[in-house]
């Protein structure tokens, strides 16, 4: 979402907590994880330290909040996907054995864990998979099975009682799951809900869906706090020629006579963020998806 020479500057997160984990220089084409928290909620970044493979540190990312004595460790990962020269399958593999250490060690310490993000597996459609899922399992899709089964962790994608949707990638000619929410049985029981957001209603700029879900805190979020107005991005080069074309007919179709110059910034500055909604970037025009309950994570 963020390419050289078109950073936001990430001012609408201003009131958010931030933490990066960024790859080394030429590592995987650079690139890393975000996690950004929200205001008041009760937590703290862990960082196990002396980590068993430091060449993948920056491939998971945990988060570990504590609400109302409920204790609950998440974990942001990022699998390779399969390439030809089979390199990910030790990469993977030594991922989930290092994630598995982690999570041993947290859990000694009184937290549930949940595992989530893209896992770039393939699962199948069977008892162990996702129903209405493609028949597939690959390589990485058998690790996911194989870490599920060995941790004791329910796949809260395969349960059609709490989860609504199902691909969370989607190209012009395909579409799979491989993203995943994974709990063990104390987090378990505290997600109610989950959402593969394939209609990019929350976010959306990517192929991959957000998987959103609910965890029961047993708190409510500060009545009195406002979320900050979402910053436009600017437009890509391929959208530009069409953002330049829709911000000339709306200046055009203006009257701005008589107006002082700071006015005619106003003026301006919301027929830029019309433009940049008509052409596709920034909030969209229909009223957004809204939550209000802090056990949203």
């Amino acid at each position: 979402l963020l390419q050289h020479g078109n950073n936001d500057d990430l001012s609408c997160l201003m009131n958010y907590t931030l933490y990066t984990r960024e790859r080394p220089f030429g590592s995987k084409k650079g690139g890393g994880k975000m996690t950004i928290v929200r205001p008041n909620l009760n937590h703290t970044r862990w960082d196990p330290g002396l980590v068993m493979y430091p060449h993948l540190d920056a491939e998971r990312s945990w988060i570990l909040v504590h609400e109302n004595e409920k204790h609950i460790a998440f974990c942001s990962v990022y699998c390779a996907a399969e390439v030809q020269n089979e390199q990910f399958k030790i990469w993977n593999t030594e991922l989930y054995i290092m994630i598995q250490q982690e999570m041993e060690t947290l859990k000694n310490e009184g937290f549930d864990c949940v595992i989530l993000g893209d896992l770039n597996g393939h699962v199948g459609n069977d008892d162990k998979g996702i129903e209405g899922n493609s028949p597939g399992i690959n390589y990485n899709g058998k690790l996911v099975r194989d870490f599920i089964a060995s941790n004791g962790l329910t796949m809260i994608n395969a349960d059609k009682t709490r989860c609504s949707g199902l691909f969370t990638r989607n190209s012009s000619n395909s579409a799979t799951c491989i993203d995943y929410v994974l709990a063990d049985i104390g987090a378990n029981d505290l997600i109610m809900k989950m959402t593969v957001d394939s209609n990019k209603e929350v976010l959306w700029g990517s192929d991959h869906s957000s998987l959103l879900i609910e965890v029961n805190l047993g708190v409510e979020q500060d009545p009195g706090f406002i979320s900050p107005e979402p910053k436009i991005p600017k437009p890509s080069k391929k959208t530009a020629a069409a953002y330049a074309a829709c911000l000339d007919n709306l200046l055009l179709g203006l009257s701005h006579q008589g107006m002082g110059i700071e006015e005619k910034c106003v003026l301006f500055q919301s027929s830029a963020v019309k433009a940049a909604q008509q052409t596709g970037h920034g909030p969209r025009l229909d009223n957004p998806r809204t939550f209000t309950s802090c056990k949203t994570i």
